[in-house]
């Protein structure tokens, strides 16, 4: 052997040899169902399985990334959404406005009740008690 050797003869490798059976034999070793599970099986791997991301650490918790499909689905659907509620908010801006006012008032008023309430309740209660302990009454 010298170094004008062409391709055609050195001597093939196994993995090549093998690669080579598997290809002229691949109608014999796999039936289309077999092929229709095969694909079926890495779509679903592909598309929806979640990504295990690399621990920070040895004994950190596994975090996974959403799927391709479900991060891209979730991508293109947050653009839409976005868009549908800024042009919603837009055609109704009087409309939020009185509710806003309404819901700030109510909230205010309530939350202050509630709280003063809560401070007056308990003394309340005591001096309940003390005024029905003076004139005998018993709970």
């Amino acid at each position: 052997m010298n170094g004008s050797q062409t391709a055609i003869d050195k001597p093939r490798t196994l993995q090549e040899r093998v690669g080579d059976r598997i290809r002229d034999q691949i109608g014999d070793l796999m039936t289309d169902a077999d092929l229709k599970l095969l694909v079926d099986k890495a779509l679903q791997e592909a598309f929806f399985t979640p990504v295990e991301l690399p621990q920070q650490h040895w004994n950190s918790p596994k975090e996974y990334a959403p799927a391709f499909a479900v991060k891209h689905v979730r991508e293109l659907l947050t653009e839409r959404v976005d868009a549908a509620c800024a042009a919603w908010l837009a055609e109704h801006k009087d409309e939020l406005g009185k509710h806003i006012d309404d819901a700030v008032g109510k909230g205010f008023l309530g939350f202050f009740q509630t709280w003063l309430d809560t401070k007056v309740q308990n003394e309340m209660f005591k001096f309940g008690e003390m005024i029905k302990s003076q004139i005998g009454i018993r709970t």
